[in-house]
């Protein structure tokens, strides 16, 4: 991999969308991802909805059966109790407590068309693949909630509900994620501190999780290269898991190596340009 400094820059950002703003609801974000939950909860902040969160399908279950939700975002790939499995125990729940239907949107950091089916057999009514930008975001709240008067029309155009390739281009870099960087690496720190943890102890299960978690933070980023690495070692890993091996044959302490060069090329990057100031490498992870 080039080292070019060009290579390394963060991505261009966009200017924010502004006037949105949609008729006062609550939204269920359900993401194993801190950083996720934090990263779509201010979104959907700023477009005036409230907010609650869950970590996990059991947690989010309960909340669901406890709350009157108007939209619920549901990820896929969690601990504890999946997004299907999630999903289809909403659904029950609905239909025990006799309950209006309350429209459910898959997120995924994958593309699978399998996964799309999968999901929608489970009872979501929509499948989005993240990272979730506000074009898209916008487009699809449209669809299921009202939006209050003189709100500029965000045009259907602007859905990406198309993306249904694993080659996605990563967008840039929204505006107001910029505040949320120091987080990022904080989050990026310990999860590249568990992965040479799991080698370590030559847990490939732990291995392939970790990586897929960290290469959605960096989608939602936009750092497309730290995508592509981490990406790498997923699917390394789990091919070892599944006794597969990958054509390039490079070994997993390899991938993790160039992983770890990456994370610091990119953090003096983002010190370089001004996103991130000397200290910023050990601010903590924003709490729920």
């Amino acid at each position: 991999m080039s080292s070019g400094a060009a290579e390394h820059a963060p991505p261009a950002t966009r200017r924010p969308h502004e006037g949105y703003r949609f008729a006062d609801s609550e939204v269920l974000v359900v993401d194993d991802s801190d950083l996720n939950r934090l990263v779509i909860g201010d979104m959907l902040h700023s477009l005036g909805l409230r907010v609650n969160t869950a970590a996990n399908g059991a947690e989010a279950v309960e909340k669901f059966a406890d709350g009157a939700y108007a939209l619920v975002f549901l990820d896929i790939q969690m601990p504890v109790m999946d997004g299907f499995a999630a999903a289809e125990a909403m659904r029950e729940c609905e239909e025990f407590a006799r309950r209006p239907h309350c429209p459910i949107i898959a997120l995924s950091a994958t593309a699978l068309k399998d996964d799309q089916e999968r999901a929608l057999e489970a009872g979501c009514d929509d499948y989005l693949v993240k990272p979730m930008r506000k074009e898209s975001l916008i487009a699809l709240l449209k669809t299921y909630l009202p939006m209050l008067e003189n709100t500029p029309d965000a045009g259907a155009a602007s859905a990406v509900q198309a993306l249904f390739n694993e080659d996605i281009p990563v967008p840039v870099l929204e505006p107001e994620l910029l505040p949320l960087l120091p987080s990022f690496f904080a989050h990026l720190d310990n999860e590249t501190a568990q992965l040479v943890e799991a080698l370590e102890k030559n847990d490939i299960l732990a291995l392939e999780r970790v990586a897929h978690q960290a290469k959605g933070n960096a989608m939602l980023f936009g750092f497309q290269a730290l995508v592509d690495i981490l990406r790498g070692l997923e699917f390394a890993a789990r091919a070892e898991r599944e006794g597969d091996a990958l054509r390039d044959e490079l070994s997993l302490e390899e991938r993790l190596a160039t992983i770890l060069r990456e994370v610091e090329q990119l953090r003096k990057s983002c010190m370089n340009q001004g996103f991130l100031g000397s200290t910023d490498k050990t601010v903590p992870v924003r709490a729920e």
